[in-house]
């Protein structure tokens, strides 16, 4: 549920916005172009909200990708705008609770309902179920459906899942912020890790939402970042250690929260909406850089929300910070060419930033 609310209030007040001046920047990504989406679209199928908006690379081809109803993919090629619909060869979505991961033609589905992990083969022809294995292992004690941002991610024969604890001390969480399990051979994954750690004032109640954000970016190395906190990190997955730290900005909008107030629905509203988050991480494998997004802080709740993007390189140093002059949709962002592609709140036009 707080995913919903905070994910609806969010949509509601993105927009354009101009550059507050306690803030100092870097230099703006360069527009190369801004491209007309040919409607394509408005005459798409409601698409499910649970199941997010990915991308993928299907056989050298870039294909934004969305779920449609009842059990559909909808696979929108980012070249010539064409669309199809491939449908699941079983029921995916019948439960309410699940979490999704794409890694170009896998799709894995975290069913936290039955405790499974759904693998399936993604192909722009078809969708091929290839297994199913029990995640119940790693779910003692633990909550992993509180998030914004993508909750696990997969790379043979290693899962890795942020979670929550079911204890209220520290805010619900422990020191460690992700599990790691294992594929032992006979469909059933194990703990065998858990890495990375919460910032300070998540585990201290200083913020009420405590999301994160975890990607593979390469065989070795994850990205590992916040919503509500500057710190963003690479971890290699085979040496266990932290190869590159970045701090994102030098003055942190974010609002601590008041315990207190726990009870007072209007302040929690009040605190949800005009509260910065970092609500978009895109990474691009050509470049090697990384996209963050964030919706900054408003004084009102009925104040359009500023977009502040920060472009790293691959060593986490920030080469491009400014604000958005345009209002974007805040699920449709993605890697694109040398860049990234930025579509607006109707998804008629999209605008191609590059560093230049």
């Amino acid at each position: 549920m707080q995913r919903l609310i905070y994910f609806v209030s969010l949509f509601i007040v993105i927009g354009s916005c101009g550059i507050p001046p306690q803030k100092s920047f870097t230099k703006a990504l360069a527009i190369d172009s801004v491209i007309n989406t040919k409607g394509v679209f408005a005459a798409s199928a409601p698409l499910i909200k649970q199941f997010g908006v990915h991308q993928a690379l299907l056989n050298d081809t870039s294909f934004i990708i969305y779920a449609v109803r009842p059990y559909g993919l909808m696979l929108t090629n980012l070249s010539t705008w064409k669309q199809r619909v491939v449908s699941f060869p079983d029921s995916p979505f019948k439960h309410s609770d699940y979490e999704v991961t794409l890694n170009d033609s896998l799709i894995y589905i975290l069913d936290i309902t039955s405790r499974r992990l759904n693998t399936y083969l993604l192909s722009p022809e078809r969708i091929t179920r290839i297994s199913q294995r029990n995640i119940a292992g790693l779910m003692r004690g633990k909550n992993f459906n509180q998030y914004q941002q993508p909750t696990f991610e997969v790379a043979e024969p290693y899962i890795y899942v942020r979670y929550r604890t079911t204890e209220p001390k520290n805010n619900f969480l422990a020191a460690t912020a992700c599990i790691v399990g294992r594929d032992n051979g006979s469909g059933e994954f194990t703990v065998v890790d858990s890495i990375l750690h919460h910032p300070k004032r998540y585990r201290n109640g200083k913020s009420y939402y405590t999301d994160s954000y975890i990607k593979s970016v390469d065989d070795s190395l994850l990205l590992y970042g916040f919503s509500f906190f500057d710190s963003i990190y690479l971890y290699n997955r085979n040496s266990k250690q932290f190869m590159k730290k970045g701090v994102l900005s030098n003055v942190s909008d974010f609002l601590d929260y008041d315990q207190s107030k726990n009870m007072d629905l209007a302040y929690v509203r009040m605190y949800s909406v005009t509260n910065s988050n970092n609500f978009k991480f895109v990474y691009n494998k050509n470049t090697k850089n990384i996209l963050v997004l964030r919706g900054m802080k408003t004084e009102k709740i009925t104040d359009t929300k500023k977009i502040e993007y920060f472009c790293l390189n691959g060593n986490l140093q920030v080469m491009r910070d400014s604000i958005l002059t345009h209002p974007i949709h805040p699920e449709f962002c993605f890697a694109y060419k040398q860049g990234f592609l930025l579509f607006t709140n109707t998804l008629e036009n999209a605008y191609y930033y590059r560093l230049r």
